[in-house]
Protein backbone atom coordinates (compact mmCIF):
# COMPACT_ATOMS: atom_id res chain seq x y z
CA UNK A 1 0.00 0.00 0.00
CA UNK A 2 2.85 2.25 0.99
CA UNK A 3 3.96 2.12 -2.72
CA UNK A 4 0.95 2.59 -4.38
CA UNK A 5 0.09 5.63 -2.42
CA UNK A 6 3.49 6.88 -3.41
CA UNK A 7 2.90 6.74 -6.94
CA UNK A 8 -0.19 8.66 -7.06
CA UNK A 9 1.82 11.40 -4.49
CA UNK A 10 2.22 14.68 -7.07
CA UNK A 11 5.78 16.24 -6.68
CA UNK A 12 7.28 18.75 -8.72
CA UNK A 13 6.71 19.64 -12.13
CA UNK A 14 4.14 16.61 -12.25
CA UNK A 15 0.42 16.65 -13.46
CA UNK A 16 -2.31 16.28 -10.07
CA UNK A 17 -4.29 13.09 -10.50
CA UNK A 18 -7.93 13.40 -11.23
CA UNK A 19 -10.27 14.43 -8.45
CA UNK A 20 -7.46 16.58 -6.84
CA UNK A 21 -7.98 19.41 -4.70
CA UNK A 22 -5.26 21.54 -5.54
CA UNK A 23 -2.03 20.68 -7.28
CA UNK A 24 1.52 21.67 -6.89
CA UNK A 25 1.41 24.05 -9.95
CA UNK A 26 0.43 27.79 -9.83
CA UNK A 27 -0.56 29.25 -6.41
CA UNK A 28 -4.11 30.00 -6.06
CA UNK A 29 -5.46 32.66 -4.92
CA UNK A 30 -7.11 33.58 -1.60
CA UNK A 31 -10.76 33.23 -3.24
CA UNK A 32 -9.50 29.51 -4.11
CA UNK A 33 -8.63 28.92 -0.43
CA UNK A 34 -11.72 30.58 1.00
CA UNK A 35 -13.27 28.18 -1.27
CA UNK A 36 -11.90 25.03 -0.37
CA UNK A 37 -11.88 25.41 3.17
CA UNK A 38 -15.61 25.98 2.76
CA UNK A 39 -15.79 23.02 1.20
CA UNK A 40 -14.49 21.03 4.39
CA UNK A 41 -16.17 22.72 6.80
CA UNK A 42 -19.22 21.82 4.47
CA UNK A 43 -17.93 17.99 4.56
CA UNK A 44 -17.55 18.24 8.02
CA UNK A 45 -20.79 19.22 8.79
CA UNK A 46 -22.31 16.33 6.54
CA UNK A 47 -20.44 13.76 8.28
CA UNK A 48 -21.72 15.41 11.55
CA UNK A 49 -25.19 14.71 11.13
CA UNK A 50 -24.73 10.90 8.98
CA UNK A 51 -23.68 9.99 12.06
CA UNK A 52 -25.62 7.95 14.64
CA UNK A 53 -23.89 7.49 17.85
CA UNK A 54 -24.68 10.38 20.16
CA UNK A 55 -21.59 10.53 21.98
CA UNK A 56 -19.77 10.62 18.76
CA UNK A 57 -21.64 13.85 17.41
CA UNK A 58 -20.96 15.52 20.12
CA UNK A 59 -17.42 15.24 19.83
CA UNK A 60 -17.54 16.19 16.48
CA UNK A 61 -19.66 18.85 16.99
CA UNK A 62 -16.93 19.77 19.58
CA UNK A 63 -13.76 19.69 17.47
CA UNK A 64 -15.41 21.39 14.37
CA UNK A 65 -16.41 24.43 16.82
CA UNK A 66 -12.65 24.47 18.18
CA UNK A 67 -11.61 24.51 14.38
CA UNK A 68 -13.86 26.99 13.91
CA UNK A 69 -12.87 30.01 16.49
CA UNK A 70 -8.93 28.91 15.48
CA UNK A 71 -10.09 29.88 12.28
CA UNK A 72 -11.35 33.01 13.91
CA UNK A 73 -15.48 32.63 12.95
CA UNK A 74 -16.01 32.75 16.64
CA UNK A 75 -20.05 32.98 15.82
CA UNK A 76 -19.59 29.97 13.61
CA UNK A 77 -17.99 28.52 16.55
CA UNK A 78 -20.75 29.42 19.35
CA UNK A 79 -23.20 28.09 16.36
CA UNK A 80 -21.31 24.51 16.44
CA UNK A 81 -21.47 24.65 20.23
CA UNK A 82 -25.36 24.62 20.36
CA UNK A 83 -25.98 22.13 18.16
CA UNK A 84 -24.19 19.76 21.03
CA UNK A 85 -26.61 17.79 22.35
CA UNK A 86 -25.47 17.39 25.62
CA UNK A 87 -27.35 13.92 26.23
CA UNK A 88 -24.41 11.88 25.16
CA UNK A 89 -22.74 9.81 28.55
CA UNK A 90 -19.71 11.90 29.45
CA UNK A 91 -16.23 9.74 28.94
CA UNK A 92 -13.90 9.83 31.89
CA UNK A 93 -10.48 9.41 30.72
CA UNK A 94 -9.27 8.60 34.84
CA UNK A 95 -7.27 11.00 36.77
CA UNK A 96 -10.55 12.40 37.33
CA UNK A 97 -10.52 14.36 33.88
CA UNK A 98 -13.70 13.71 31.89
CA UNK A 99 -14.03 15.06 28.29
CA UNK A 100 -17.53 17.18 27.97
CA UNK A 101 -17.79 17.99 24.06
CA UNK A 102 -19.31 21.27 25.17
CA UNK A 103 -16.82 22.47 27.61
CA UNK A 104 -14.16 21.50 25.59
CA UNK A 105 -15.41 23.67 22.80
CA UNK A 106 -16.24 26.71 24.80
CA UNK A 107 -12.65 26.65 26.00
CA UNK A 108 -10.97 26.59 22.99
CA UNK A 109 -13.61 29.37 21.80
CA UNK A 110 -12.25 31.65 25.17
CA UNK A 111 -8.72 30.94 24.22
CA UNK A 112 -8.93 32.42 20.87
CA UNK A 113 -10.60 35.01 21.74
CA UNK A 114 -8.42 36.11 23.98
CA UNK A 115 -5.64 35.89 21.13
CA UNK A 116 -7.23 38.62 20.22
CA UNK A 117 -8.39 40.82 23.16
CA UNK A 118 -11.96 40.19 22.84
CA UNK A 119 -11.70 39.83 26.50
CA UNK A 120 -15.98 40.79 27.15
CA UNK A 121 -16.05 37.58 24.65
CA UNK A 122 -13.65 35.78 26.78
CA UNK A 123 -15.67 36.48 30.15
CA UNK A 124 -19.05 35.60 28.41
CA UNK A 125 -17.73 32.24 27.12
CA UNK A 126 -15.96 31.08 30.24
CA UNK A 127 -19.22 31.65 32.15
CA UNK A 128 -20.61 29.40 29.58
CA UNK A 129 -18.46 26.71 30.98
CA UNK A 130 -20.22 24.50 33.25
CA UNK A 131 -17.35 21.90 35.09
CA UNK A 132 -14.73 23.62 36.97
CA UNK A 133 -11.73 21.81 36.13
CA UNK A 134 -12.63 22.81 32.21
CA UNK A 135 -13.14 26.51 33.96
CA UNK A 136 -10.14 26.57 35.84
CA UNK A 137 -8.11 25.41 32.43
CA UNK A 138 -9.84 28.44 30.52
CA UNK A 139 -9.05 30.68 33.21
CA UNK A 140 -5.55 29.73 33.14
CA UNK A 141 -5.13 30.22 28.87
CA UNK A 142 -6.23 33.26 29.12
CA UNK A 143 -3.58 34.81 31.97
CA UNK A 144 -1.17 32.75 29.38
CA UNK A 145 -2.90 35.20 26.44
CA UNK A 146 -3.05 38.07 28.22
CA UNK A 147 0.64 37.80 29.12
CA UNK A 148 1.74 37.41 25.72
CA UNK A 149 -0.35 40.52 24.49
CA UNK A 150 1.54 42.20 27.37
CA UNK A 151 -2.29 43.15 28.44
CA UNK A 152 -0.99 43.61 32.53
CA UNK A 153 -4.16 45.02 33.13
CA UNK A 154 -6.16 42.12 32.08
CA UNK A 155 -4.13 39.82 33.44
CA UNK A 156 -3.95 41.42 37.40
CA UNK A 157 -7.50 41.75 36.68
CA UNK A 158 -7.72 37.66 35.99
CA UNK A 159 -5.76 36.86 38.62
CA UNK A 160 -8.24 38.94 41.00
CA UNK A 161 -11.19 37.47 39.78
CA UNK A 162 -9.98 33.78 40.34
CA UNK A 163 -7.98 34.23 43.97
CA UNK A 164 -9.40 32.86 46.57
CA UNK A 165 -11.75 30.53 44.39
CA UNK A 166 -12.06 26.58 44.69
CA UNK A 167 -10.02 24.83 42.14
CA UNK A 168 -10.65 22.10 40.33
CA UNK A 169 -7.02 21.49 38.85
CA UNK A 170 -3.95 21.28 40.82
CA UNK A 171 -1.89 23.43 38.70
CA UNK A 172 -3.92 26.71 39.09
CA UNK A 173 -2.03 28.22 41.79
CA UNK A 174 1.29 27.77 39.80
CA UNK A 175 -0.40 29.36 37.23
CA UNK A 176 -1.09 32.35 39.34
CA UNK A 177 2.32 32.40 40.38
CA UNK A 178 3.15 32.50 36.54
CA UNK A 179 1.02 35.36 35.88
CA UNK A 180 2.46 36.98 38.78
CA UNK A 181 5.80 36.86 38.15
CA UNK A 182 5.26 37.62 34.29
CA UNK A 183 3.80 41.19 35.31
CA UNK A 184 6.40 41.44 37.54
CA UNK A 185 9.36 41.20 35.51
CA UNK A 186 7.68 43.89 33.63
CA UNK A 187 7.29 46.60 36.18
CA UNK A 188 10.12 48.61 38.41
CA UNK A 189 11.93 46.61 41.47
CA UNK A 190 9.75 48.70 44.17
CA UNK A 191 6.53 47.64 41.64
CA UNK A 192 7.50 44.24 41.89
CA UNK A 193 8.82 43.39 45.16
CA UNK A 194 4.64 43.05 46.15
CA UNK A 195 3.84 41.32 43.17
CA UNK A 196 6.90 38.56 43.93
CA UNK A 197 5.69 38.38 47.73
CA UNK A 198 1.73 37.95 46.54
CA UNK A 199 3.37 35.14 44.12
CA UNK A 200 4.89 33.43 46.72
CA UNK A 201 1.68 33.49 49.22
CA UNK A 202 0.11 31.75 45.86
CA UNK A 203 2.69 29.14 45.52
CA UNK A 204 2.55 28.14 49.31
CA UNK A 205 -1.03 27.31 48.77
CA UNK A 206 0.05 24.46 46.30
CA UNK A 207 -1.08 20.86 47.44
CA UNK A 208 0.96 18.90 44.84
CA UNK A 209 4.98 19.59 45.65
CA UNK A 210 5.98 19.04 41.57
CA UNK A 211 3.31 22.60 41.37
CA UNK A 212 4.85 23.67 44.13
CA UNK A 213 8.23 23.48 43.14
CA UNK A 214 7.38 24.94 39.59
CA UNK A 215 6.02 27.73 41.27
CA UNK A 216 8.66 28.77 43.21
CA UNK A 217 11.31 28.46 40.27
CA UNK A 218 9.36 31.20 38.28
CA UNK A 219 9.45 33.53 42.01
CA UNK A 220 13.33 32.59 41.58
CA UNK A 221 13.84 33.43 37.96
CA UNK A 222 11.65 36.44 38.14
CA UNK A 223 14.26 37.52 40.88
CA UNK A 224 17.06 37.22 39.11
CA UNK A 225 15.59 39.11 36.24
CA UNK A 226 15.40 41.79 38.44
CA UNK A 227 18.77 41.84 40.00
CA UNK A 228 18.20 40.97 43.09
CA UNK A 229 19.94 37.80 43.43
CA UNK A 230 20.00 37.88 47.45
CA UNK A 231 16.24 37.31 47.56
CA UNK A 232 16.56 34.34 44.74
CA UNK A 233 18.71 32.74 47.15
CA UNK A 234 16.92 33.28 50.14
CA UNK A 235 13.91 31.14 47.91
CA UNK A 236 16.25 27.74 48.32
CA UNK A 237 15.73 28.11 52.28
CA UNK A 238 11.75 28.13 51.72
CA UNK A 239 11.06 24.02 53.04
CA UNK A 240 8.49 22.58 50.19
CA UNK A 241 5.20 22.26 52.40
CA UNK A 242 3.79 19.69 49.97
CA UNK A 243 5.49 16.14 49.02
CA UNK A 244 7.26 15.67 46.49
CA UNK A 245 9.57 12.67 45.45
CA UNK A 246 12.70 15.21 44.22
CA UNK A 247 12.33 16.95 47.58
CA UNK A 248 15.63 15.97 48.94
CA UNK A 249 17.53 17.53 45.80
CA UNK A 250 15.03 20.67 46.25
CA UNK A 251 17.84 23.06 47.35
CA UNK A 252 19.94 22.09 44.54
CA UNK A 253 16.90 22.43 42.43
CA UNK A 254 16.77 25.94 43.18
CA UNK A 255 20.23 27.04 42.67
CA UNK A 256 20.11 25.14 39.37
CA UNK A 257 17.03 27.88 38.27
CA UNK A 258 18.99 30.80 39.29
CA UNK A 259 21.95 29.44 37.00
CA UNK A 260 20.02 28.98 34.26
CA UNK A 261 18.69 32.31 34.50
CA UNK A 262 21.84 33.82 34.99
CA UNK A 263 23.43 31.84 31.75
CA UNK A 264 19.93 32.95 29.92
CA UNK A 265 21.09 36.42 30.78
CA UNK A 266 24.42 36.53 29.67
CA UNK A 267 25.98 36.45 33.03
CA UNK A 268 28.03 33.52 32.93
CA UNK A 269 30.68 33.60 35.71
CA UNK A 270 27.76 34.24 38.08
CA UNK A 271 26.19 31.31 36.39
CA UNK A 272 28.98 29.19 36.80
CA UNK A 273 29.82 29.96 40.47
CA UNK A 274 26.03 28.85 41.22
CA UNK A 275 26.48 25.96 39.74
CA UNK A 276 29.35 24.64 41.98
CA UNK A 277 26.83 25.20 45.32
CA UNK A 278 24.63 22.38 43.96
CA UNK A 279 26.12 19.28 45.03
CA UNK A 280 24.18 16.46 43.81
CA UNK A 281 25.31 15.19 40.16
CA UNK A 282 22.32 14.84 38.55
CA UNK A 283 20.78 17.85 39.37
CA UNK A 284 24.33 20.02 38.49
CA UNK A 285 24.43 17.90 34.75
CA UNK A 286 20.77 18.78 34.54
CA UNK A 287 21.59 22.73 35.59
CA UNK A 288 24.72 22.93 33.47
CA UNK A 289 23.23 21.57 30.72
CA UNK A 290 20.06 24.14 30.02
CA UNK A 291 22.67 26.73 31.42
CA UNK A 292 25.06 25.93 28.82
CA UNK A 293 22.07 25.90 26.06
CA UNK A 294 21.81 29.56 27.09
CA UNK A 295 25.13 30.33 26.59
CA UNK A 296 25.22 29.37 23.37
CA UNK A 297 22.21 31.66 22.34
CA UNK A 298 24.59 34.68 23.49
CA UNK A 299 26.52 33.20 21.03
CA UNK A 300 29.45 32.10 23.11
CA UNK A 301 29.41 28.66 21.42
CA UNK A 302 33.12 27.36 22.76
CA UNK A 303 32.58 28.59 25.84
CA UNK A 304 29.47 26.76 26.08
CA UNK A 305 31.25 23.42 24.61
CA UNK A 306 33.25 23.80 27.16
CA UNK A 307 31.03 23.72 29.80
CA UNK A 308 29.19 20.96 28.46
CA UNK A 309 32.47 18.33 28.58
CA UNK A 310 32.36 19.14 32.18
CA UNK A 311 29.32 17.73 32.98
CA UNK A 312 29.83 14.24 34.82
CA UNK A 313 26.65 12.39 33.26
CA UNK A 314 26.82 11.35 29.20
CA UNK A 315 23.60 11.95 28.73
CA UNK A 316 23.15 14.79 30.04
CA UNK A 317 26.47 15.93 28.49
CA UNK A 318 24.74 14.73 24.83
CA UNK A 319 21.55 16.60 25.72
CA UNK A 320 23.75 19.87 26.58
CA UNK A 321 25.30 19.83 23.18
CA UNK A 322 22.00 18.82 21.53
CA UNK A 323 20.66 21.83 22.81
CA UNK A 324 24.30 24.19 21.43
CA UNK A 325 23.26 22.57 18.52
CA UNK A 326 19.58 24.22 18.67
CA UNK A 327 20.67 27.47 19.47
CA UNK A 328 23.28 27.64 16.68
CA UNK A 329 20.35 26.82 14.33
CA UNK A 330 18.51 29.68 15.81
CA UNK A 331 21.51 31.41 15.34
CA UNK A 332 21.87 30.96 11.72
CA UNK A 333 25.25 29.06 11.90
CA UNK A 334 23.85 25.84 10.61
CA UNK A 335 27.16 24.42 9.56
CA UNK A 336 28.22 24.37 13.45
CA UNK A 337 24.57 23.07 13.95
CA UNK A 338 25.32 19.92 12.22
CA UNK A 339 28.78 19.07 13.93
CA UNK A 340 27.40 19.93 17.38
CA UNK A 341 24.36 17.81 16.80
CA UNK A 342 26.92 14.69 15.54
CA UNK A 343 29.03 15.34 18.81
CA UNK A 344 25.81 14.70 21.06
CA UNK A 345 24.74 11.99 18.60
CA UNK A 346 28.50 10.35 19.00
CA UNK A 347 27.73 10.70 23.40
CA UNK A 348 24.08 9.34 22.79
CA UNK A 349 25.16 6.32 21.05
CA UNK A 350 27.47 5.13 24.20
CA UNK A 351 24.07 5.51 26.69
CA UNK A 352 23.85 1.78 27.73
CA UNK A 353 20.33 2.32 29.05
CA UNK A 354 17.92 1.46 26.10
CA UNK A 355 15.56 4.68 27.07
CA UNK A 356 18.11 6.72 27.83
CA UNK A 357 19.59 6.18 24.07
CA UNK A 358 16.26 6.53 22.63
CA UNK A 359 15.84 10.30 24.47
CA UNK A 360 18.90 11.37 23.81
CA UNK A 361 19.21 10.38 19.93
CA UNK A 362 15.45 11.18 19.38
CA UNK A 363 16.24 14.78 21.08
CA UNK A 364 19.27 14.66 18.09
CA UNK A 365 17.02 13.90 14.88
CA UNK A 366 14.88 16.05 15.19
CA UNK A 367 17.09 18.98 15.98
CA UNK A 368 19.21 17.33 12.91
CA UNK A 369 16.03 17.95 10.97
CA UNK A 370 15.70 21.26 11.54
CA UNK A 371 19.20 22.07 10.03
CA UNK A 372 17.79 20.52 6.41
CA UNK A 373 19.80 17.40 7.13
CA UNK A 374 16.83 14.99 6.79
CA UNK A 375 18.62 11.97 5.23
CA UNK A 376 21.10 12.19 8.67
CA UNK A 377 17.92 12.59 10.82
CA UNK A 378 15.94 9.44 9.33
CA UNK A 379 19.05 7.63 9.96
CA UNK A 380 19.73 8.94 13.72
CA UNK A 381 16.18 8.14 14.70
CA UNK A 382 16.33 4.48 12.74
CA UNK A 383 19.07 3.81 14.81
CA UNK A 384 16.47 3.94 17.85
CA UNK A 385 13.57 1.84 16.52
CA UNK A 386 10.93 0.83 18.66
CA UNK A 387 12.15 2.39 21.79
CA UNK A 388 9.15 4.17 22.53
CA UNK A 389 10.67 7.80 21.14
CA UNK A 390 10.97 7.30 17.73
CA UNK A 391 7.32 7.33 16.67
CA UNK A 392 6.85 11.42 17.85
CA UNK A 393 10.84 12.17 16.10
CA UNK A 394 9.49 10.61 13.40
CA UNK A 395 6.58 13.13 12.83
CA UNK A 396 8.00 15.82 13.90
CA UNK A 397 11.34 15.38 11.01
CA UNK A 398 8.72 14.39 8.44
CA UNK A 399 6.90 17.87 9.16
CA UNK A 400 10.16 19.65 8.61
CA UNK A 401 10.82 18.24 5.36
CA UNK A 402 7.25 19.05 4.55
CA UNK A 403 7.94 22.47 5.50
CA UNK A 404 11.00 22.44 3.53
CA UNK A 405 9.19 21.48 0.31
CA UNK A 406 11.44 18.25 0.05
CA UNK A 407 8.80 15.56 -0.87
CA UNK A 408 10.87 13.93 -4.02
CA UNK A 409 9.94 10.31 -4.96
CA UNK A 410 7.22 9.91 -2.91
CA UNK A 411 9.67 9.28 0.20
CA UNK A 412 7.14 11.77 2.55
CA UNK A 413 4.15 9.66 1.99
CA UNK A 414 6.05 6.46 2.66
CA UNK A 415 7.51 8.23 6.13
CA UNK A 416 3.85 9.64 6.86
CA UNK A 417 1.69 6.32 6.30
CA UNK A 418 4.19 4.60 9.38
CA UNK A 419 2.05 6.43 11.53
CA UNK A 420 -0.81 4.73 13.54
CA UNK A 421 -1.72 7.50 16.13
CA UNK A 422 -3.80 10.64 14.94
CA UNK A 423 -1.78 13.79 15.75
CA UNK A 424 1.65 12.72 13.68
CA UNK A 425 -0.66 12.37 11.10
CA UNK A 426 -2.25 15.71 11.32
CA UNK A 427 0.47 17.77 11.91
CA UNK A 428 2.09 16.00 8.94
CA UNK A 429 -1.44 16.81 6.41
CA UNK A 430 -1.23 20.29 8.01
CA UNK A 431 2.30 21.05 6.93
CA UNK A 432 1.84 19.62 3.50
CA UNK A 433 -1.74 21.73 3.28
CA UNK A 434 0.09 24.97 4.09
CA UNK A 435 2.72 24.48 1.57
CA UNK A 436 0.09 25.05 -0.47
CA UNK A 437 0.15 21.55 -1.35
CA UNK A 438 -3.43 20.03 -1.18
CA UNK A 439 -3.15 17.26 -3.64
CA UNK A 440 -0.57 15.08 -1.86
CA UNK A 441 -2.45 16.74 2.05
CA UNK A 442 -5.80 15.62 0.50
CA UNK A 443 -4.13 11.90 -0.20
CA UNK A 444 -2.70 11.54 3.18
CA UNK A 445 -5.93 12.36 4.85
CA UNK A 446 -7.99 9.91 2.46
CA UNK A 447 -5.19 7.04 3.55
CA UNK A 448 -6.58 7.05 7.23
CA UNK A 449 -8.54 4.11 7.70
CA UNK A 450 -10.41 5.37 10.95
CA UNK A 451 -12.85 7.26 9.59
CA UNK A 452 -12.99 10.01 12.83
CA UNK A 453 -8.91 9.98 12.49
CA UNK A 454 -9.73 10.90 8.65
CA UNK A 455 -12.67 13.56 9.56
CA UNK A 456 -10.55 15.46 11.72
CA UNK A 457 -7.51 15.21 9.45
CA UNK A 458 -10.41 16.86 7.04
CA UNK A 459 -10.94 19.88 9.24
CA UNK A 460 -7.34 20.35 9.22
CA UNK A 461 -7.06 20.86 5.66
CA UNK A 462 -9.99 23.63 6.14
CA UNK A 463 -7.73 25.78 8.93
CA UNK A 464 -5.08 25.07 6.32
CA UNK A 465 -6.94 26.72 3.73
CA UNK A 466 -8.38 29.51 5.88
CA UNK A 467 -5.06 30.21 6.68
CA UNK A 468 -3.79 30.52 3.29
CA UNK A 469 -6.76 32.50 2.21
CA UNK A 470 -5.20 35.46 4.58
CA UNK A 471 -7.19 34.33 7.76
CA UNK A 472 -5.71 33.82 11.30
CA UNK A 473 -2.30 31.68 11.73
CA UNK A 474 -3.03 28.53 13.22
CA UNK A 475 0.41 27.48 15.18
CA UNK A 476 -0.75 24.81 16.30
CA UNK A 477 -3.45 22.10 14.86
CA UNK A 478 -4.28 21.06 18.79
CA UNK A 479 -3.24 24.24 21.17
CA UNK A 480 -5.78 22.76 23.91
CA UNK A 481 -5.08 18.95 24.35
CA UNK A 482 -8.43 16.97 23.83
Amino acid sequence: MFFALASRVCVADEPAPSGAVASTGPALSQKDYREIAAKYIASARAAIFSETDAHERDRMFSFLAAAQARMGAIEAAKASTQEISGLSPTRDYGDHYRFVPKDYALRCIAAEQAKVGDMEGVKITIDDIQGPRTKDEARLDILAWQLRREDLAAARATVDAIRNKYFAVEHAHEGMVRALTGIAVRKSAADSLPLLEEALVEAQKCTAGESQAAALKHIVAAFVQLGNLPAARRIADIPLTAAWSHAEHWQGELFGAIAVEQSRMGNVGESTDTLAMIGDAKVTSIATSEAATEQARHGDVSGAKARANLIPLQFWQSRALCGIGEAQTQNGDLNGAKQSLLEAQAIGEKLDDPSLRGIALSRVAVAQAKTGDFVRARSTVESVKDSGWDESALSEIVAEQAKSGDTASGSFVLMAMQYYTESPRRQIIASEARAGRFTNAEYLADSIKDPSIRWRAKLTLAEAAKELAGGRAVSDIAEIDD
